[in-house]
């Protein structure tokens, strides 16, 4: 298991992972009804401490289409960090 911070280390562990054939799997907020956040014999990526953003702005798609008042949110980001910036804003979110 690693911490997925900084980039650099996903990048190395995945590179890591593909050089001796492991399977990866990667924990965000740490539970998946599915069990895919703990898969026995893989290279547990937690993403707890990656970078986080909580910021809201216009997004753009990879199609070229803008979208207004987006939340951006870090990989290991929780939803109790994302309901005050949402609500800051004069916003709602649906989260779980």
């Amino acid at each position: 298991a690693m911490k997925g911070s900084p980039v650099a280390d996903v990048q190395a562990a995945l590179e890591f992972a593909s050089t001796h054939d492991l399977s990866v799997s990667v924990k965000t907020s740490g539970h998946s009804y599915a069990g895919s956040s703990a898969m026995k014999g893989s290279l547990l990526i937690w993403m707890a401490e990656f970078e986080k953003f909580g910021t809201i702005a216009t997004h753009t798609d990879s199609c070229g289409t803008a979208t207004e008042q987006v939340l951006k949110v870090g990989g290991g980001q929780v939803w109790g960090e994302a309901y005050p910036v949402v609500g800051d804003a004069g916003r709602d979110i649906v989260g779980g």
